[in-house]
């Protein structure tokens, strides 16, 4: 996740893209969800996040329609 706020922009802009991060996870309120939001940042397919947590494909499908939900009532 913090891979985003390493990049060659200034510190302080990476230290806000950071927040920002940070407080779309708190949004999430579930373990679960976090860390299916933080793998897909970090790049793993729907599949390989699946198998990482040891559930079905269509899971971490609904899960992640979740998230989408929830981080789109923020920017309403």
């Amino acid at each position: 996740m913090r891979a985003y706020a390493d990049s060659a922009e200034s510190p302080s802009f990476a230290a806000e893209f950071a927040e920002h991060l940070d407080n779309l996870l708190v949004k999430l309120d579930d373990e679960e969800l976090v860390r299916i939001a933080t793998d897909k940042w970090d790049g793993y397919t729907n599949k390989e996040i699946a198998v990482r947590l040891g559930t079905t494909l269509r899971h971490v499908e609904r899960a992640l329609n979740l998230i989408r939900r929830i981080w789109s009532k923020d920017c309403q």
